[in-house]
């Protein structure tokens, strides 16, 4: 190798260790803000989640209200088939999104330290 080769290679590694160096340094300064940002988001996110869950199995709950009620009244044009698959769909997924919003909500904001590191595995996880 020639003199003006190895000086490019050895100015090339030395750059990249400097790049590494800042790059390791920058995300060591930004870890705190960001663990604090992500447990705050999936708060907010399983908040939101327990808050639809509630809503669609309020939602079923009222379609079994007003169909006992027109029963009740004698009326004979209700539809079984679309009221079932709505009650049925609404308190199922209602159910699903309500639980899963109250455990990662609880999750987040009791055991943040397991959230985070469950966090982690998952995305370092090979598929």
């Amino acid at each position: 190798m020639t003199p003006e080769i190895e000086k490019t290679i050895v100015s090339l590694i030395e750059a990249a260790k400097q790049a590494g160096s800042d790059a390791s340094s920058f995300i060591a300064q930004q870890a705190p803000d960001v663990i604090a940002q992500l447990v705050r988001w999936k708060i907010t996110e399983g908040i939101i989640e327990f808050a639809l869950g509630g809503v669609a199995l309020w939602g079923a709950y009222k379609i079994i209200r007003v169909t006992v009620k027109k029963v009740s009244a004698g009326v004979d044009d209700i539809v079984w088939v679309p009221v079932s698959l709505a009650v049925i769909l609404l308190s199922i997924g209602g159910a699903v999104a309500f639980f899963e919003g109250t455990m990662q909500t609880a999750k987040a904001t009791l055991a943040p330290k397991v959230f985070i590191l469950e966090t982690v595995a998952n995305l370092t996880r090979c598929k």
